[in-house]
C-alpha cells in the first residue's frame, strides 16, 4: 500500500527508480525463506512445517518470541509485497501508453512467440 500511495504522489517512474530490489527478486528471496523454513525440519529426520521457537531478551522488549513461524510469515509477506509492487509497476506503465514490461524485463518474462500490444502503430490507430 505505501508503494503505491508513493506512485501516486510521485509519480510511477520515480518509485521504479528509488526501489532498492527488483520486486521479483523480493518475491523470490521470501519464497525461497518460507520453503526454506517448512523444508528444514525435514533434513533433520523431523516433520515437514515443525514449528521451532526459542526466546530472546530484547531491550524494552523483554523476553520476546522467536520462531520458525515468524521467518515464514516474514517470507510470505515478501512474496506478497514484491508480487503486488510489480504488478502495480506494470498496470501503471500500461495505463500511461507504455509497454508493461521494460525493454531489460521482456526477455524474462514474455514469450519469445508473443507480440507486443503496446506498438507505436497501435496506438497510432486508436
Amino acid at each position: 500500500m505505501a508503494m503505491l500511495l508513493h506512485g501516486l504522489a510521485h509519480g510511477f517512474d520515480n518509485m521504479e527508480f528509488q526501489m532498492r530490489i527488483d520486486p521479483i527478486r523480493l518475491a523470490t528471496y521470501g519464497l525461497a525463506l518460507s520453503l526454506g523454513t517448512a523444508l528444514a525440519p525435514v533434513f533433520f529426520r523431523r516433520p515437514f512445517f515443525e514449528h521451532f521457537q526459542t526466546y530472546v531478551q530484547l531491550p524494552y522488549l523483554g523476553k520476546t518470541a522467536f520462531g520458525t513461524p515468524m521467518l515464514f510469515d516474514i517470507g510470505v509477506s515478501m512474496v506478497v509485497v514484491g508480487i503486488a509492487t510489480k504488478v502495480i509497476f506494470i498496470m501503471a506503465r500500461s495505463t500511461s501508453g507504455r509497454c508493461g514490461l521494460l525493454d531489460s524485463e521482456v526477455d524474462d518474462y514474455a514469450s519469445p512467440s508473443e507480440t507486443p500490444i503496446e506498438t507505436e502503430e497501435n496506438r497510432g490507430a486508436n
